[in-house]
């Protein structure tokens, strides 16, 4: 398999895992209150997947502007900025992408309680959704 096809499908199962992790924070944010215990190791886990699934994604498209396009480039902003040029995402999207590159550092090299909740709150009402549009774009097995 074509390095590629590897990434996508690297990519879509991260996706759909984000999305299992998305529905119990819901679920765990009613049922549960946002101040329990239980409740931040949803958040977390919430938080860890969209961690796997940014890396995928930026990966996935630096791959496929690559073999398309011949465009090599090495940073993730980079990347999402050429996607935007190319016309594989929006100039929208890319907006999104370049906001969620921030929240992704943040969560990896810094880590306060308010800060977390706002970005997970972000995976599961703008995130997620931009993970699967994209999904959709690039998958073309």
């Amino acid at each position: 398999m074509d390095a590629l096809k590897v990434k996508l499908s690297e990519l879509i199962d991260a996706v759909e895992e984000l999305g299992v992790g998305v529905d119990y924070f819901e679920r765990a944010k009613k049922n549960i209150g946002a101040d329990d215990d239980p409740f931040r190791l949803y958040r977390d886990a919430v938080i860890k997947r969209f961690e796997f699934s940014f890396d995928l994604l930026w990966k996935a498209l630096k791959e496929l502007l690559r073999e398309k396009y011949g465009i090599d480039v090495a940073s993730p902003k980079k990347v999402f900025q050429q996607s935007g040029d190319q016309g594989i995402v929006t100039e929208q999207e890319v907006r999104k992408l370049l906001n969620m590159c921030d929240d992704r550092n943040m969560t990896v090299h810094g880590y306060d309680e308010k800060s977390v909740h706002e970005i997970a709150e972000r995976v599961v009402k703008n995130y997620f959704k931009l993970f699967q549009d994209i999904v959709k774009k690039i998958d073309y097995r």
